[in-house]
């Protein structure tokens, strides 16, 4: 688990709850898979959590040399397309993108969900790759990294050597199909202990107003089918109106 300062709570601690609630549950099977062994790195030491705890942290050079199987870049608390952008090309953006290429070199899977999806694209791990990211950050990478098959609608995307997820919920998501990689029978017994339910698609979740940002053409749709009354959430809004 690679995190960095500002790395999302929720995020961490989702991913971190799957893979011990697998290892806690593996008992439970007559074939029990062997456990996950989870470590938590940074570029240096202990990192900063976007609600201001201290994460420990051991520097991810040590756990390269020794060859993992998986690095796992959980959301970065950016939500913000700009802003996000500015992270991952600039300095502090740089260290991920170097570690996540030296993984791959070592042979190591990679995978991230929602904003750390971009570290992934900037360092050009997915060219070429069908990927998926938040429901709103979907035009932004498709713009900046054309290379990239995005295919915002989905809540994951599971390659053979990288994984992407979208929004928050889907870190569970990315982490059941580690789990399930490894025993589909621990997969739903995890699934049912977590009451984490079957999530395919985004695209019921997208706010039409909000993709619409900086696109005219997509705004005007948007007003069409809001005054033609689509949608439920073109009917809420017009009561809200009515009712102001």
């Amino acid at each position: 688990m690679f995190v960095v300062d500002g790395v999302a709570d929720f995020g961490l601690s989702a991913v971190l709850e799957v893979l011990r609630t697998a290892n806690g549950l593996a008992s439970d099977l007559p074939d029990p898979p062997r456990p996950f062994g989870i470590r938590t790195v940074s570029a240096g030491g202990a990192v900063r959590s976007a609600h201001g705890y201290t994460i420990p942290a051991e520097p991810v050079k040590t756990v390269l040399a020794e060859g993992p199987d998986l690095l796992l870049v959980p959301a970065v608390e950016i939500p913000q397309p700009e802003a996000l952008v500015r992270e991952v090309s600039g300095a502090s953006g740089r260290t991920v993108v170097h570690a996540l290429n030296a993984a791959r070199e070592a042979g190591a899977r990679v995978a991230a969900a929602c904003t750390a999806t971009f570290y992934l694209a900037e360092a050009g791990v997915l060219d070429g790759v069908r990927a998926t990211t938040s429901w709103w950050l979907g035009p932004t990478l498709r713009r900046r990294y054309p290379r990239v098959e995005v295919d915002e609608t989905r809540t994951l995307c599971v390659g053979e050597d990288v994984i992407t997820a979208g929004a928050a919920l889907a870190h569970l998501d990315l982490a059941l199909s580690l789990v399930a990689a490894s025993s589909p029978a621990l997969a739903d017994l995890v699934s049912r202990y977590l009451l984490i339910g079957n999530r395919t698609t985004q695209q019921d979740f997208a706010a039409t107003e909000i993709l619409a940002r900086g696109n005219p053409l997509a705004a005007a749709f948007a007003n069409v089918a809001c005054g033609l009354g689509w949608g439920s959430r073109c009917r809420w809004r017009r009561w809200r109106a009515s009712s102001a």
